[in-house]
């Protein structure tokens, strides 16, 4: 429980060349999102990164951000953009760069055994990957991240719930609370499924986001969709739960039947047989077309266990 100016002393002075890469990598790819959409400047990631310092400013993520821009020698300005690099994403016109597989499995012994492949061609974010160890309100939790990312897109928390986002199809940004920091929230202050379940549902984002939970109980496995105006929940079918980037429930013009992936991992998911949690790596996450060009990570999180399996292709 280190103050929030000194906690990531040892990432900071191990990972600075690779956090450093990755920063300007995050940079660049803004930069080419807001080039595509044609109507907006580089002063949108500037403005974006203001409202921040105006909203959480006073927090704890604000010393966070401090801490390695100042030992990095980097702009704070250009680090808290590029920790917002998911919502500036919404500001573009496609989503192909960013088409994120998550799917679940409940096994008899394990409980739900939850994956996903990260499918966000920015240079380095696979092999810079690592695990960051919390400490909130609710427990400990874990989040897969990257060096200079204190967001969490992915995490697990042991005998309470694992989560994931996946990117949804680009609607803009309103004031509100960047997905990513919404469930690091959650992390650190639910103790439950449902108490996490409610707190997405409820919360006004900055952002679409399709977030994808697991508990410990045979029940607890839910997809939320949120776009900037609405939230549902669809909530796991005999033992299957699949998402990827389109709206299933919220009518959208992507129809996730067009979806290569979501139909191959409806019909493969509930066939395979599955005695241990590697075994939805070797049979769904690493088949083709659930794993494909853009996948730079494929993950996978227990959540009675806590356990963390994160293969590197």
């Amino acid at each position: 429980k280190q103050s929030p100016g000194k906690r990531y002393n040892k990432l900071i002075k191990e990972q600075r060349i690779e956090g450093k890469e990755l920063i300007q990598s995050a940079m660049d790819d803004i930069r080419n999102v807001l080039f595509e959409s044609k109507l907006l400047s580089w002063g949108t990631a500037q403005l974006a990164a203001k409202a921040f310092k105006k909203y959480y400013g006073n927090s704890e993520y604000y010393a966070e951000l401090e801490s390695f821009a100042e030992a990095w020698d980097i702009s704070l300005t250009d680090l808290i953009t590029a920790n917002l690099t998911y919502e500036l994403s919404q500001l573009g016109e496609s989503i192909s760069a960013y088409a994120c597989t998550s799917l679940a499995r409940y096994v008899k012994g394990l409980g739900w055994v939850h994956g996903r492949n990260l499918d966000w061609n920015l240079d380095g974010l696979g092999d810079k990957s690592l695990i960051l160890k919390f400490i909130g309100p609710a427990g400990e939790f874990k989040s897969l991240s990257w060096p200079g990312y204190i967001g969490v897109l992915q995490g697990v928390a042991a005998g309470r719930f694992s989560a994931s986002i996946n990117y949804a199809p680009t609607t803009g940004v309103k004031n509100g609370i960047p997905p990513s920091f919404l469930l690091r929230e959650v992390f650190a202050n639910c103790h439950t499924f449902e108490e996490a379940v409610d707190t997405i549902v409820n919360a006004k984002t900055a952002a679409s986001a399709f977030f994808i939970l697991c508990g410990t109980k045979r029940h607890e496995a839910v997809v939320i969709e949120k776009s900037l105006h609405h939230a549902v929940t669809r909530y796991a079918e005999n033992d299957c739960l699949i998402q990827t980037n389109n709206y299933v429930l919220l009518d959208d013009e992507y129809d996730y039947r067009d979806c290569d992936r979501f139909s191959y991992a409806s019909k493969a998911l509930p066939r395979i047989k599955i005695r241990k949690a590697t075994d939805l790596f070797n049979k769904v996450l690493s088949t083709e077309p659930v794993f494909n060009e853009n996948t730079v990570a494929q993950n996978i999180f227990v959540p009675r266990s806590g356990r963390i399996i994160s293969y590197i292709p």
